[in-house]
């Protein structure tokens, strides 16, 4: 028997800031009309897709930055993978780092691969490394493999698209020989370490959220400032292209 299990499917899900949500197999037709509809879609906003295994964590996400961003979520590599190939268009990949090893089936299977965050809250510092030999085996390092995947993606088109990587459990599980090691995928990322446990609520949440919009936007403004030179003369007679398809101004009135 099925379950609605927190590590569900999303093959890739546009938010609309209005409210709302839709597949992006469902905007159009074509890969080719689908790029250009999502652009227009977008508005002059910066296209962000967010990798996220966790169905609850995509969910803040969405909740919390969803006005000020075009959202595409995704739960999984195969599925960015899938978008890639199709050519759907995105300014920069925000993406986990771990994803389970096996989809849960049962709802004890669910909770034993959630419990991993409990599990570290009451391990000491020095025993992580035991608890990680423990759990490895649950879980694929997922993160680092979309960050290749993205690279390799817009060297191919002449594109630098960024990717910040955020997690809970990777700056106290890894080990030494476990982390991004790729020279351009490493050149490409950042850390985004302000990722919370989606169900506080209050402050903290607006304090982390505005953090998380100053860190992105930030590359945003740093990918267009290492925009070509003749990249820039066009984006001043208003022709959105490359980095320019999005708005900074508009980033900055929020």
């Amino acid at each position: 028997m099925s379950f609605d299990t927190e590590f569900g499917d999303d093959p890739g899900t546009l938010w609309l800031t209005s409210g709302g949500s839709i597949r992006i197999e469902d905007v159009a037709t074509s890969p080719r009309t689908l790029r250009r509809e999502l652009r227009k879609r977008a508005n002059r906003l910066p296209i962000v897709w967010i990798v996220d295994d966790e169905q609850a964590s995509r969910n803040w996400f969405v909740e919390n930055h969803r006005h000020h961003y075009f959202l595409i979520t995704f739960s999984s590599r195969e599925r960015v993978v899938k978008a890639l190939q199709t050519n759907v268009p995105c300014d920069i990949v925000i993406t986990d780092v771990f994803f389970p090893a096996t989809t849960p089936r049962t709802p004890g299977e669910e909770q034993a691969l959630l419990s991993v965050y409990e599990r570290i809250e009451n391990t000491t510092i020095a025993q992580l490394p035991d608890l990680w030999d423990q759990v490895r085996k649950s879980w694929q390092l997922h993160g680092f493999t979309v960050a290749r995947d993205v690279v390799e993606w817009a060297a191919r088109r002449k594109e630098v698209v960024p990717v910040i990587l955020y997690s809970r459990k990777a700056p106290l599980l890894l080990s030494d020989d476990e982390w991004l090691a790729d020279p351009a995928a490493v050149r490409n990322t950042h850390w985004m370490t302000e990722k919370i446990d989606p169900s506080q609520t209050g402050d903290v949440v607006r304090r982390i959220a505005d953090i998380q919009r100053n860190r992105i936007n930030a590359l945003l403004t740093l990918k267009q400032e290492s925009a070509p030179l003749w990249m820039k003369v066009l984006s001043g007679f208003a022709l959105p292209i490359g980095p320019f398809q999005y708005s900074l101004s508009w980033l900055d009135s929020k």
